[in-house]
């Protein structure tokens, strides 16, 4: 009777281990997919790019950045996206937020321009960035006091 018992216990003992390691691995596999992007670590490799200054400079686009009729941000929600992505890890969501709604131009029809703007209710600054329309690189930021 004692090794009966023993034998059910230590069988439901390693049953349980084995459950218990089978879920694990399950969790493990499918929790990247309501994630956004996984995140696969840092490497050291040496990573060749063609001189994008040169190219661009001798009037050459071989990736059709900048060919496209209305560039990568062809719209003022997405500056203001492109303005969010890089504004919020600089001076925090909250207060980029604060400042809505958010004054938007399209200078010469190349450049974006994001302002914040102030409410009678708060002191302070405000923030700015200037976007290119073509290419989407961040031409300018600062924040006002």
């Amino acid at each position: 009777m004692k090794k009966e018992c023993l034998s059910l216990v230590l069988g439901g003992f390693l049953c349980g281990v084995g459950c218990a390691f089978f879920l694990q691995r399950i969790n493990q596999s499918v929790s990247h997919i309501n994630k956004e992007f996984v995140y696969l670590g840092e490497i050291n490799q040496q990573f060749e790019l063609d001189n994008y200054d040169t190219i661009y400079a001798k009037g050459v686009d071989p990736y059709g950045v900048k060919n496209k009729p209305n560039g990568i941000l062809p719209n003022d929600s997405l500056a203001v996206e492109m303005a969010k992505i890089v504004l919020f890890p600089i001076y925090g969501k909250k207060e980029i937020e604060k400042h809505k709604p958010y004054q938007v131009k399209l200078i010469n029809n190349e450049i974006w321009s994001i302002k914040g703007q102030l409410d009678n209710n708060h002191e302070g600054g405000t923030f700015s960035i200037l976007i290119n329309k073509s290419d989407g690189k961040v031409l300018a930021i600062s924040h006002s006091k």
